[in-house]
């Protein structure tokens, strides 16, 4: 069991993670937003080219959504979260304009029960035992 502290933003409290990216030899930290509601893992475009990765060379995906297409591109990366390593796919978009990054159903939620804890402000990590 990983158990995490909401992140302060703007005076409200988040389910979110500081994680790692890597690619090849590269590592970049990022934090992510633990979002139920997200199908996918979704980054903005400067994580990709931090990494070098060239992300239109990804498999592109329309999303829409209440403000319309959105433009991304599917890679399989490995997030380090607390010390592990885990692969995931991840979708990258130069178009992505959210305050953070989204860490989805899709990937994320698959090796975890997710708890969140609101009134601890609190988000528990169990890994999911078939």
């Amino acid at each position: 069991m990983m158990a995490f502290t909401y992140q302060e933003h703007g005076g409200r409290h988040y389910p979110s993670l500081n994680i790692e990216l890597c690619h090849l030899d590269k590592r970049v930290a990022a934090e992510a937003l633990v979002d139920s509601g997200a199908n996918f893992c979704l980054f903005k475009a400067e994580f990709a080219d931090a990494l070098g990765i060239p992300i239109e060379r990804g498999t592109k995906v329309l999303f829409k959504g209440i403000g319309g297409d959105l433009a991304c591109y599917r890679h399989v990366l490995t997030f380090r979260i607390a010390g592990r390593d885990f692969e995931w796919p991840v979708y990258f978009s130069r178009q992505f304009r959210f305050s953070m990054n989204l860490l989805g159903r899709g990937g994320f939620f698959e090796p975890f029960d997710v708890t969140f804890r609101e009134r601890r402000k609190e988000l528990v990590l169990t890994e999911a035992h078939e």
